[in-house]
C-alpha cells in the first residue's frame, strides 16, 4: 500500500463531509445523494444547462468578486521569482 493513502483518504473524506454541511444544516437530505453515486442519482442543479465555460466566464467578468485572485497573484511572484533565481543565481552571503 502506498505511503501517501492515508493522508489522501483522510483529505478525500474530510472534503465529503465539508460539502454535505451545507445540505445537513439545511435539512435538504435529497441533496446529499451525491454521496451514494452512482448507486444514486446525481442531484440536478439550477446551472446545470448552462455550460461551465460560460459560468467561469460570468465569474471572471465580474471585478474584484474572482476568489482565487491572492493564489494566482502569490503564484505567479514565486514563478517570477524562480525563473529570476534561475538565471541570476542564489543570494551569497554579503563578505565579512
Amino acid at each position: 500500500m502506498c505511503r501517501h493513502s492515508g493522508g489522501f483518504s483522510i483529505g478525500y473524506l474530510s472534503h465529503l463531509v465539508g460539502d454535505s454541511l451545507g445540505p445537513l444544516r439545511a435539512g435538504a437530505y435529497d441533496g446529499l445523494t451525491y454521496l451514494g453515486w452512482p448507486l444514486l442519482a446525481a442531484p440536478r442543479y439550477a446551472g446545470d444547462s448552462v455550460a461551465p465555460w460560460i459560468r467561469i466566464l460570468e465569474l471572471y467578468r465580474q471585478s474584484g468578486s474572482h476568489p482565487e485572485r491572492p493564489l494566482i497573484v502569490t503564484a505567479l511572484l514565486v514563478f517570477i521569482s524562480l525563473r529570476v533565481w534561475a538565471r541570476v543565481g542564489p543570494p551569497r552571503p554579503a563578505d565579512a
